[in-house]
């Protein structure tokens, strides 16, 4: 892979956050039918220690997850045409993937005359579904090109009722609160793709969270995307009002996919599921507690358990 030139990076640092609600927008895929498929067209990739992949390293957040040590990490798309943009998400069960409710529901014009050039997102106006796709690396082998499995499913989005993002005129956030979609699989991913559990307590200032995400490479070769992980202390605790986790900032500027996905205890070598990452929202680094939110999730994989033919296809 050809390095950048300095016009480029400089070009690429200054598109890491871009305003798009912590997601990189792309053209629409039409994914009919779920299906798996290997990687094509992907410019090769070249194992360098001191560059990982020849990326610039200072685009990169975290590690390349190679070993598919969080395998559970999967990408969304929400399927309407109003939302161009693809996040992470996890899964919480075979047929569950929990991501961000901004990543699935659409934004409008907020109404009233106090509201001009304001923007809201709300549980009123979402996706019916989304793709989601996950990502198995296999075996790097040094001076090959990098590949993968993908697998894609096609799932119904249910996000929480209360969910509601609130954007100046100028985009900046003044109020969110609820920030979670589970979607609902039409068929159980295979165990290439490991769940993980909830957490049963909350997070602790002080303790270390790891957050999973994708993002493009960050070269001008194509949108390539990559699930990488980096570890976070955890600032402050979520109150029941607002939810939020605060973490410590990232080392590097994160990737623009990330928001979706998971905030991680590691226990023991299990990882339990502690938060959603919302950091691409803004410049903190946050996560939605799914303590705080844990009689929702429960209520709702019950709920909305619905017969196989009655999910969309």
């Amino acid at each position: 892979m050809r390095a950048p030139t300095l016009v480029s990076a400089i070009i690429l640092g200054a598109l890491v956050w871009d305003g798009s609600l912590g997601c990189t927008e792309k053209p629409k895929e039409d994914f009919s039918h779920v299906e798996s498929v290997q990687d094509s067209g992907i410019p090769p990739l070249r194992l360098d220690q001191s560059a990982p992949f020849g990326k610039p390293s200072r685009l990169l957040d975290g590690e390349l997850d190679l070993s598919n040590r969080h395998s559970s990490t999967v990408l969304v798309e929400a399927n309407a045409p109003e939302i161009h943009q693809e996040c992470s998400g996890v899964l919480i069960a075979p047929q569950w993937v929990l991501t961000a409710a901004h990543c699935v529901c659409m934004r409008r014009a907020a109404r009233g005359p106090d509201n001009e050039n304001r923007t809201v997102l709300d549980s009123s106006a979402c996706a019916a579904t989304a793709t989601v796709t996950g990502v198995a690396y296999s075996p790097p082998v040094r001076n090959e090109a990098l590949s993968s499995l993908r697998e894609r499913y096609i799932g119904a989005v249910w996000p929480h009722p209360r969910f509601r993002l609130s954007l100046d005129a100028q985009g900046a956030i003044e109020s969110i609160q609820a920030d979670l979609a589970l979607i609902q699989l039409n068929t159980p991913a295979t165990e290439r793709f490991t769940p993980v559990k909830l957490s049963n307590t909350e997070a602790q200032t002080g303790e270390t969270l790891v957050t999973v995400g994708y993002g493009d490479d960050g070269s001008d070769l194509g949108g390539y995307e990559d699930r990488r992980f980096s570890s976070h202390r955890v600032m402050k605790p979520p109150d029941t009002g607002s939810g939020f986790i605060a973490l410590s900032p990232p080392a590097r500027p994160a990737y623009q996919d990330d928001s979706g996905g998971p905030c991680l205890r590691t226990t023991r070598g299990v990882p339990t599921l502690v938060g959603i990452s919302r950091r691409g929202l803004g410049p903190e680094s946050m996560c939605t507690s799914t303590s705080v939110y844990k009689d929702w999730l429960l209520e709702a994989l019950q709920r909305t358990a619905l017969p196989r033919s009655s999910l969309p296809q």
